[in-house]
Order: structure tokens, then sequence, then C-alpha cells
């Protein structure tokens, strides 16, 4: 295991990876929830981190999520930070030296509290657009991107209640997933939810086929109950009644992540544990089911 300092007292909170400055080396870019930056870990010698470069995010912004994307069509990475202090989200556009400016804000309302985002084109313009979820208002805000690094926010759905895009959000306090199925270009129909269980406060959620049947199921990391819970989705998109994998006692899983970790052309899972300050991993068999392969120990700040 290799460690590396995000700063003192930092707190990291999010992480992606990129090759921001094309050197064919993956880096690592990790908001710091209370230093109020982003840093940039650059890669060498294919898993070796070196140069640190910060960026501040705002005075009280208090960084809690971060993504990647090309906001402005020139073929560079760019970031997007969500700022649940500043009630905002925060554009860096970068160049092909791993060098990012124009820091560009935008408000997701008063009091919002803005807690993760994702991701997509959801109007099919070719153009990335930016979805935010707001914990203190209850809703999802969207901003559909221009291609031009300027975004025009759209509708903001309520989460108190075929070939277009959907989202889905984790609801912590009502103890479920919603999904809000797309239609007509830019609007979403009401929000469908699937309990996660009494008390078990969903935090993160991610998608992938983990049987093989070409459609997208969903797996939550559930915070309370300390477990991952599996929702196979069926032909008309509804989802199957779900399959929970424990994460040990008391473990607090926080985030949950997917990826193909051992080659084997099934979808993995990886979760951190913010209480047992741990990370595991389920090896995915291909057909809905998983068993535990690794546990990562001795980790710091699992969130």
């Amino acid at each position: 295991m290799s460690i590396y300092s995000t700063g003192n007292n930092s707190q990291p909170n999010s992480l992606k990876t990129g090759d921001f400055n094309n050197d064919v080396q993956l880096d690592i870019v990790v908001v710091n929830w209370a230093t109020n930056n982003i840093v940039i870990l650059f890669g060498y010698n294919y898993g070796y981190f070196h140069n640190m470069k910060s960026y501040s995010t705002g005075n009280n912004s208090n960084p809690t999520y971060i993504d990647i994307a090309d906001f402005n069509n020139d073929y560079q990475l760019d970031i997007v930070v969500v700022n649940k202090g500043s009630n905002n989200i925060l554009i860096l556009l970068g160049d092909k030296n791993g060098r990012f400016q124009n820091l560009i804000s935008y408000s997701t309302g008063y009091g919002s509290k803005p807690e993760s985002l994702a991701i997509s084109d959801l109007n099919n313009d070719n153009n990335m657009d930016i979805i935010v979820a707001n914990v203190y208002t209850h809703n999802i805000a969207i901003f559909f991107g221009f291609g031009n690094e300027i975004f025009l926010l759209g509708k903001f759905y309520s989460t108190n209640i075929n070939s277009k895009l959907d989202i889905v959000v984790t609801n912590f306090g009502s103890n479920n997933i919603g999904i809000f199925f797309g239609y007509d270009y830019e609007y979403f129909g009401g929000m469908t939810t699937y309990s996660t269980g009494q008390d078990s406060n969903p935090h993160s959620i991610a998608i992938a086929d983990f049987n093989q049947d070409k459609q997208l199921d969903i797996v939550v990391a559930n915070y309370g109950t300390s477990n991952i819970e599996i929702f196979i989705r069926f032909n008309n998109g509804t989802f199957d009644s779900m399959i929970t994998y424990s994460t040990e006692i008391n473990s607090a899983a926080y985030c949950v992540a997917v990826a193909y970790l051992n080659n084997d052309s099934f979808i993995d899972i990886v979760v951190t544990n913010s209480k047992t300050n741990n990370i595991m991993i389920f090896f995915g068999l291909g057909d809905g089911n998983f068993k535990i392969g690794v546990l990562i120990s001795n980790c710091h700040n699992m969130r």
C-alpha cells in the first residue's frame, strides 16, 4: 500500500482519476473539505505519483464531491467541484499540460447544501450536462451545457415524493433510492422510489450491468445498516427485490464504485467504510451475485 498526503487536516472527501497532462499516465484529483481546495497528484512510472498541485475552491466552500469531463470540447479534461459550504458548483478548465484556470461558479440555490453530482448528455446535443443533488432543499438541479464552458440552469426536480437517459439518487433521510425516468429530451417524469430498508440511510450509488443481460443495475452503499444492496433491472425498467451484502458490523458504508478489478470480464464493487476505516472489494460472478474478495485495512478518513 502506498500513502500520499493530501495536506495537513485536509479531510479528503472525494476523488477521481484521469490523464490531465496527456502523458498516458493516470493522475488523481482529490477534493479536501476542511482546507477548501482540490489537489492533483500526477502519475508517473505506472503507479507512482508526484508534483502535487493545489487549487482553492473558495473561502468556507467546504467542497464535498468532484468529477471530470470535457466541458468546452477542446479534448482536455476539465473539473467540476460541488461546494456544500458556498452552495455552488465550480468548474475549472484544463489545458494539455495539466494546468487549470478560469474558475466558473454556478449557484445551486440559497441554502441548498449540494452534496454530489453526475455528468451526462441528458438532452442528446453532444454536450455534457451536470446534475446536482441538493441535500437541504430536497431536490436535484440540472445544468445544461452548451459545449463552450457555459451552462444554463434547467429545472429543479423534487426528491420528496426507453432511449432516454434516467437519473437515480439516494435519499438518506427517507431510506430509499429515487429514479427519474427521462422523456422528451430535457424533461423527466415523477420520481419512482425503491426502499433500501429501515434506518438504512443510503449514501452513495453506482450503476453497471451486474448479470450481463444488457440492463443497467444499481448498487447502493447504506451508511445506517452497514451493507450494500443490489437492485437488478428488468427489461421494462423496473427493479427486482434487492440482494444485500454486509460490509461488517458498524462499518458505516459510505461510498461505492464499480470497475473491472481482476480481469475476468465481470464487474466488481468497491466500498469505503467510514467507521472501520477500510475498503472492501466484492468480486462479481457475472450473474448478479458477488463474493468478498479483498479487505484493505488501516485507511483513514474513509469518506
